[in-house]
């Protein structure tokens, strides 16, 4: 064989190689999780078939690792077992949370990525998640939101983090439902990360932490001038996890003060991400 001739037959062997390779790769991609790759869905796949991006974004394994919360046994926090905190605060300023996933460890490493280690690109991920149960969250408040808002950070964790995840996730469920999203909380002050606090200490730090802002009621007034002061509002608050319940108490104790300076009531409604 001539040089020419192997020359030849060598780029044959490689175009061949090159379109197997296409072909056993077509329509795939990378896992924004664990960088493996996206195939086809699976007959087994237990992802709502809804969630198009969960779909295209993540891969079959880390889509069956996720712990969504499909039984609710606690009415009022949506824990899918018995809840002590519920027990001993029965009468909070929120009506009911619902909780898309658990807090597993899964879960906090996936958080972990995305608050911390700057993957910023896994949260439409993320935020999609909580989709099935703002459906559900939606028919047991009526099927009426007249806002939805979101737990704000203070300055300083603002610029450790460059987000505010809470306000990300609320925004993509805003745009996706067409839910008008205000910004209607400020902090008082800052705290340390209540993820390493005890209880007691949650409980505590969290009264007063949060407070009306003004301004963002006059938006919503403005906004929806017909349903001030007719009714009680709907307002959908959007958190990251639930834990305790203090900070969407405080934050609901908020709102509802700030329902008062438009001369209405508020009921408030919480969805989060995670219940821990």
């Amino acid at each position: 064989m001539s040089f020419v001739q192997w020359l030849a037959a060598l780029k044959k062997s490689l175009t061949g190689a090159h379109n197997l390779v296409d072909w056993l790769t077509v329509g795939a991609d990378n896992c924004l999780v664990c960088n493996g790759m996206i195939r086809g869905e699976s007959q087994h796949d237990r992802t709502a078939k809804g969630l198009l991006y969960l779909r295209q974004s993540l891969c079959h394994r880390c889509r069956e690792s996720i712990p969504w919360i499909n039984r609710v046994e606690c009415p009022h926090c949506g824990r899918d077992m018995n809840c002590e905190d519920c027990k001993r605060q029965p009468n909070r300023h929120f009506r009911l949370n619902r909780s898309a996933v658990a807090y597993d460890a899964v879960m906090r490493s996936w958080l972990a990525m995305y608050k911390y280690r700057g993957l910023e690109r896994l949260g439409p991920a993320l935020a999609e998640m909580l989709c099935p149960v703002y459906e559900r969250l939606t028919e047991a408040a009526g099927g009426r939101w007249d806002a939805m808002t979101y737990v704000p950070i203070s300055d300083i964790r603002a610029e450790e983090r460059g987000f505010n995840q809470s306000a990300a996730m609320a925004e993509y469920v805003s745009k996706r439902y067409g839910i008008p999203l205000h910004s209607l909380l400020k902090r008082t002050r800052h705290t340390e990360k209540m993820s390493f606090k005890t209880r007691t200490q949650r409980l505590r730090d969290a009264q007063g932490l949060f407070a009306p802002r003004e301004a963002g009621f006059q938006e919503l007034r403005a906004n929806h001038p017909l349903h001030i002061g007719e009714k009680a509002m709907n307002i959908l608050l959007v958190d990251d996890i639930f834990t305790t319940g203090s900070t969407a108490d405080a934050c609901s104790k908020a709102l509802q003060a700030g329902a008062r300076l438009l001369d209405t009531e508020a009921c408030i409604y919480v969805l989060t991400w995670a219940r821990s």
